[in-house]
């Protein structure tokens, strides 16, 4: 029984991992057609409360329309790896210059192909667990 279960919670798991990277895909591929890749200065960085040593960067960019926007990003960094001046890359909707984040060559190409392989993995080894398991009862 305990190998049944084993097998059903890999092939659940594989599925999730799978679906996720398709929609992850699906929605890199959205942006790589929708969105316009732009350079983004470090223009502030911001302490983060209760995190020792990490900041929140603010940065500034031009739209193609020569337009600047200044952005808080989300995300939080070490204090030793990054700082005011910083060239990062960004994509921003042109419709909506506002709705931009920063990226890098791994999440738009390589984090949704490790998902959906790490998704058949799983799958593959449940099924390997499920067929083993059903061999050796009969």
């Amino acid at each position: 029984m305990y190998k049944i279960i084993q097998g059903v919670v890999f092939i659940i798991l594989g599925v999730v991992f799978s679906v996720v990277g398709f929609r992850t895909y699906q929605k890199y591929a959205y942006i790589n057609q929708h969105y316009i890749k732009a350079q983004g200065k470090v223009v502030k960085l911001t302490p983060v409360p209760d995190r020792k040593e990490a900041v929140s960067p603010e940065i500034a960019f031009q739209d193609k329309r020569g337009q600047t926007y200044t952005l808080p990003v989300k995300l939080i960094y070490k204090q030793n790896q990054i700082a005011v001046g910083d060239v990062l890359p960004l994509l921003y909707s042109p419709a909506h210059p506002k709705k931009a984040f920063l990226y890098n060559s791994f999440n738009l190409t390589r984090l949704p192909w490790l998902l959906m392989i790490t998704g058949l993995v799983f799958c593959v080894g449940g099924t390997i667990v499920l067929t083993y398991n059903k061999k050796k009862r009969h």
